[in-house]
């Protein structure tokens, strides 16, 4: 199974560069990179938490390694129309630049998590996770988590995103964070744009209609890319 997925995968890239989506020289296949760069953790984490995103982490490759599957050949599908809009050659360009990039960076990029209190950070009085302001452009990802996204239950997901299982949406949100980042890699002094998304929406419903309204800026928004991972996964389960 996950030799066939890395098959797709490096078939994506390829179909990706042929296109012009992504340049020959400047990008190696992420199918090259099947493991995701394990995380390391402050101090601030305790031996729960750590479990617990750990686990998000590894649900988080395989929505990655999907969603771009998805996004190349399955851009006529109801998940990709409903997180980016009406296929449009120059949108789905970026949509599947930035889940490449994301997904090699994700590899190759050394990555620290930190969970906070509210008490802590002031933001995580009404967010379950956060980007430091100053590691937006950096040489790794780091990440902030709050409580609540430990405090996660279905019942919540359910109520505020259409979303209803907590493992998957645990990864979303990891995915979420990381596409406001930009990637730094050092080797070769080139900065490698892993997706530099914003946020102009939260939330399933909230998605679809920025989707259909204003794709351009969908195909910029972050949950639109995490609200993308849930909607494969539900679909992929009931296959």
């Amino acid at each position: 199974m996950k030799a066939m997925k890395h098959a797709l995968l490096a078939l994506a890239i390829a179909t990706a560069r042929i296109s012009g989506i992504l340049s020959t020289d400047s990008t190696a296949l992420a199918a090259d990179y099947p493991a995701l760069h394990l995380p390391t953790f402050s101090a601030s984490c305790s031996e729960e938490q750590k479990t617990t995103l750990r686990e998000a982490h590894i649900t988080l490759g395989n929505l990655m390694d999907d969603a771009i599957g998805a996004a190349t050949y399955q851009y006529e599908s109801t998940e990709y129309k409903n997180a980016f809009g009406a296929y449009n050659e120059a949108r789905h360009k970026l949509v599947l630049e930035r889940l490449i990039l994301l997904r090699i960076g994700a590899a190759e990029a050394p990555i620290t998590l930190h969970c906070l209190t509210e008490k802590e950070d002031k933001d995580c009085k009404r967010a379950m996770a956060k980007v430091p302001k100053r590691r937006k452009i950096t040489d790794k990802f780091e990440i902030i988590f709050c409580p609540a996204y430990f405090n996660t239950s279905r019942e919540v997901i359910r109520e505020f995103t259409e979303w209803s299982e907590v493992a998957s949406h645990r990864a979303a949100v990891f995915l979420h964070e990381m596409t406001h980042m930009s990637w730094n890699k050092k080797a070769n002094g080139s900065k490698g744009m892993i997706a530099g998304t914003v946020d102009h929406q939260y939330g399933g419903a909230k998605v679809k209609m920025e989707a259909k309204n204003h794709p351009d800026k969908a195909v910029a928004n972050a949950d639109s890319y995490s609200a993308f991972t849930m909607w494969l996964a539900v679909r992929n389960r009931s296959l």
